[in-house]
């Protein structure tokens, strides 16, 4: 009895919502377009202070990665007390697309401090 009224509601909420939802479309564009393994990538490692909420280190990384030239963000392990003080990161990028002053820039603006580190 129990799986008939489960198919029923199913099958009252497919209908109220006009069926089986599409395939969600994908944006398509520049960004969406992979760069080539041969075009050139460069690191730069960080220390960042980010501003003290639940999530910093992710919110961080959603501002950064908004940048097609930003190709990944690698945190090491907090070292500190709070996870968003004092964090350090590599950041690997492609040159060609974000210059690393650009890039750095960019970065200052999503963190209270930003210190390059060798």
């Amino acid at each position: 009895m129990k799986r008939f009224q489960f198919l029923m509601v199913s099958a009252l909420v497919l209908a109220a919502c006009g069926g089986v939802a599409e395939t969600p479309r994908v944006a398509e564009g520049p960004h969406d377009e992979p760069v080539a393994a041969g075009v050139p990538r460069a690191q730069v490692r960080v220390a960042v202070d980010l501003a003290r909420r639940v999530g910093c280190d992710e919110a961080f990384d959603l501002a950064v990665y908004a940048h097609r030239g930003v190709e990944r963000v690698a945190w090491e392990l907090p070292s500190a007390p709070s996870p968003c003080t004092g964090r350090i990161a590599t950041v690997t990028f492609v040159p060609s697309q974000l210059p690393q002053a650009e890039l750095l820039e960019f970065m200052r603006r999503h963190a209270l401090s930003l210190e390059v580190k060798p």
